[in-house]
């Protein structure tokens, strides 16, 4: 089912409808008693907070996510590495700034990302969920050097061919300029209700599902909108030949993801011109891939951190 497939990236609640007809950041959850407060810098479309010391590794969530949804990978592994912790401006609580009016958020963040980078000693590494993964994929191929190795979960280069096989950026811009006018035009309580029945589709976890239709709902709706219309029509398919920075793909595998047998393909397709990738499934796991498959994602994250 075509509305299911669009849950993949967390702006499925938009798709769910057409089929049927940091200050002031939430609080951390229960974890925040075992991390210590972090360093914090600001720019125009991200703020981030900085855990613990060692080699650099930039985190950066997904749409409308809050950086909280890092909380367990910051217990994991802040004590051997310095983890710079993204929190998206006007995703979940966070004052949209620079982000407000918008008409390019994923080049800004990604440009922001690499500028960022120039602040440390050696380039980090970087692991994005979701917009995250494209925004990270979009500043590796704008500067090789900004990152020693990447890390996307669950996203393709270019997320609409899991609505349509044949899609193009072009011939899909008019669906996406349409789902955002619809997700702009909810009120409060159909846009909760629809952001709740995407969210049960994209987690196995109750809690991660409860605590996303959160952040959705406290996610300046306009900036969510123009991001996800972005992530639409944003095709880098014909680029991986050129990324050339060694490259992890996550995706997840699981009887529950509609037709999995085709997506499978799309990421071992997709991503297969990238001279240096590995693309590993994991397995049990919806889209929220960290909280669905805990202690399989820490794994990845080891062997990933720990690649030559």
């Amino acid at each position: 089912m075509p509305a299911l497939s669009l849950l993949r990236l967390a702006m499925g609640a938009a798709a769910l409808m057409l089929m049927s007809g940091c200050g002031g950041s939430p609080a951390p959850g229960d974890q925040e008693a075992v991390i210590e407060a972090p360093a914090a810098v600001s720019s125009e479309h991200f703020e981030v907070s900085i855990y613990g010391d060692g080699p650099d590794v930039i985190l950066v969530p997904g749409l409308a996510s809050h950086h909280d949804i890092w909380l367990p990978t910051i217990e994991d592994f802040s004590e051997t590495h310095r983890l710079h912790v993204v929190q998206v401006s006007g995703f979940a609580g966070a004052p949209p700034r620079g982000n407000a009016g918008e008409n390019d958020v994923l080049g800004a963040l990604s440009q922001e990302l690499v500028a960022y980078t120039a602040t440390m000693d050696h380039p980090p590494a970087i692991v994005g969920h979701s917009l995250g993964g494209l925004v990270s994929l979009k500043a590796g191929l704008a500067d090789a050097s900004t990152f020693d190795r990447v890390m996307v979960i669950d996203v393709l280069p270019f997320f609409s061919v899991l609505m349509d096989p044949e899609a193009t950026s072009d011939g899909i811009a008019a669906t996406a300029t349409l789902m955002t006018s619809v997700l702009l035009m909810q009120d409060e309580a159909t846009y909760a209700e629809r952001q709740g029945e995407a969210l049960r589709a994209l987690t196995k976890d109750p809690a991660m599902a409860e605590k996303s239709l959160e952040w959705s709902i406290q996610t300046d709706r306009a900036v969510m909108a123009q991001a996800m219309k972005e992530v639409l029509v944003t095709d880098l398919r014909a680029d991986m030949n050129r990324f050339a920075v060694p490259l992890t793909v996550l995706y997840a595998r699981d009887p529950a993801v509609p037709n999995m047998e085709a997506t499978e393909a799309l990421y071992l397709n997709d991503y297969a011109p990238v001279p240096t990738v590995e693309i590993t499934p994991v397995d049990g796991a919806l889209h929220f891939v960290m909280a669905d498959q805990p202690e399989a994602f820490r794994d990845a994250m080891e062997q990933f951190l720990s690649a030559p």
